[in-house]
C-alpha cells in the first residue's frame, strides 16, 4: 500500500512539474514570420488586390506586422484595409481605412488621390474601364512604381511631373489609347492636367 501511495505521489509530482515548468516554444525567424503573413495575403493578391507589407517587428511574445491591402487598386473607387498581425498565436485585426469613395483632406494614401482625381471631368471622360495609378512624388521609387503600376511609362511620368513640388500627388489614368494626367496637392487642388 505504501508503495502504491509513493508511486501515485511521484506521478502527481511529475504531472505538476510538467504543467508548471514552461516549455520553450519554437521561435520564428523574421523571414518565417514574413512568409506566414504573405501566405495569408496571397489569395487576396490573386484576386487582384495590391498588398504592401509595411513592417514586421519582433515583440516579447513573437512577432507583429502591419499590412495594407488595396482592393480595386486602380479604379476610381478603391478601398483600403489595414491588418495588424500578431504571431504567435497567428491572427490579425482588420481596419477599414478607405471605404465608400469618400476622402478627407489631407490626402495621405494613393487611393485617396485616385478617388479625388477620378471625379474630375478629364478622367470621367475616359469611361468606366479607366485604370489609374497615383504616386506621391516625395516617395517615388521607380522599382516600386513598376510593381504597383506595371504599365507605367517612366519617361512620360517624368516629363509630366517635372518641376512639380515634392508634396504633389501625380495620378495617371488610361483607357485604351485615351489618357489623362492630373497633379494634385494634398488638399485636392489641381496643380496640373494633361
Amino acid at each position: 500500500m505504501r508503495k502504491m501511495a509513493a508511486l501515485v505521489l511521484i506521478l502527481v509530482a511529475a504531472i505538476l512539474v510538467y504543467m508548471l515548468v514552461p516549455i520553450p516554444s519554437a521561435t520564428l525567424t523574421k523571414e518565417q514570420a514574413t512568409q506566414l503573413i504573405m501566405d495569408d495575403l496571397t489569395p487576396l493578391q490573386g484576386a487582384g488586390a495590391y498588398v504592401e507589407l509595411l513592417s514586421v517587428e519582433q515583440t516579447p511574445g513573437g512577432w507583429s506586422a502591419d499590412a495594407r491591402i488595396a482592393f480595386n487598386p486602380h479604379s476610381k473607387c478603391p478601398t483600403v484595409q489595414r491588418r495588424d498581425y500578431t504571431l504567435v498565436p497567428f491572427g490579425f485585426r482588420p481596419e477599414e481605412t478607405i471605404k465608400n469613395c469618400s476622402v478627407k483632406a489631407p490626402v495621405v494614401y494613393r487611393e485617396e488621390a485616385l478617388i479625388d482625381s477620378g471625379k474630375l471631368a478629364e478622367v470621367t471622360a475616359l469611361g468606366d474601364g479607366a485604370r489609374g495609378c497615383a504616386f506621391y512624388l516625395q516617395e517615388y521609387d521607380e522599382t516600386k512604381a513598376k510593381d504597383y503600376c506595371p504599365w507605367l511609362d517612366g519617361s512620360e511620368f517624368e516629363a509630366f511631373s517635372a518641376g512639380l513640388p515634392a508634396s504633389t500627388w501625380v495620378c495617371l489614368w488610361e483607357n485604351g489609347d485615351a489618357k489623362a494626367r492630373v497633379a494634385l496637392d494634398q488638399y485636392n487642388r489641381v496643380l496640373k492636367q494633361a
